[in-house]
């Protein structure tokens, strides 16, 4: 039943405003359904060793105001596996669009497609990212 339901979902273009893990063969990142990176795992080694900082999270994306010096993190996050994007929200209304793909089981590609509407935002930050390493 629960294969079922899976193959529903996906058959549907599943949006998740839930957490999603995104997993390479060497490592594993949790990704908060605020849009926050909650957990960096090395997965080379048994057990798994977490590198993200204890007790931070990081953002995925920061959104800047270069004019009033705001800094804008997520607040809320969609993941569309159908289409392999994601979308973030913002407090002051801006919506960022990814392209979020896995290539060769290696790494993770993602790529700012769009912000809008923008509000003011005239710079983007992937992170920043807080590792124990």
């Amino acid at each position: 039943m629960k294969i079922l339901v899976a193959l529903i979902l996906v058959a549907a273009g599943f949006q998740a405003e839930a957490q999603v893990d995104l997993t390479t063969r060497f490592c594993s990142i949790h990704i908060d359904n605020r849009g926050w990176i909650t957990s960096i795992r090395n997965t080379t080694v048994r057990p798994a060793r977490e590198v993200g900082a204890p007790g931070e999270s990081s953002p995925l994306l920061s959104l800047f105001n270069t004019t009033t010096g705001a800094y804008y993190y997520p607040n809320r996050a969609r993941y569309d596996l159908r289409h392999h994007s994601m979308t973030l929200e913002y407090p002051n209304g801006s919506k960022a669009h990814l392209h979020v793909e896995q290539k060769h089981g290696e790494y993770w590609k993602m790529k700012l497609l769009s912000l809008a509407p923008r509000k003011g935002v005239d710079a983007v930050q992937w992170g920043p990212i807080h590792t124990s390493i």
